[in-house]
């Protein structure tokens, strides 16, 4: 199930880009510490050509080491099954 991005978080990301700015909106829940995406998981999605990422490169963009986004993975993957 995918969620539906609002207008206004489609204009921020078009902003960003056009800009090439790092996003400052920290309270954005798709704001994410990592400038080479303009700071917008929806950008590093975007730029990964909608296509994943490794969990080197999940664990780098959120800062937290490669074992705890397999736990992560993991536990995700086990709520999903239950919901189907």
């Amino acid at each position: 199930m995918t969620q539906k991005k609002s207008g206004k978080e489609m204009e921020c990301v078009k902003k960003c880009i056009k800009k090439n700015n790092t996003c400052v909106e920290k309270k954005c829940r798709h704001w994410i510490d990592f400038p080479k995406d303009l700071n917008c998981s929806l950008i590093s999605i975007q730029n990964n050509n909608f296509k994943g990422m490794t969990l080197k490169e999940v664990s780098d963009r959120l800062g937290i080491s490669i074992e705890s986004v397999r736990k992560i993975e993991k536990k995700a993957f086990i709520k999903i099954k239950e919901r189907i």
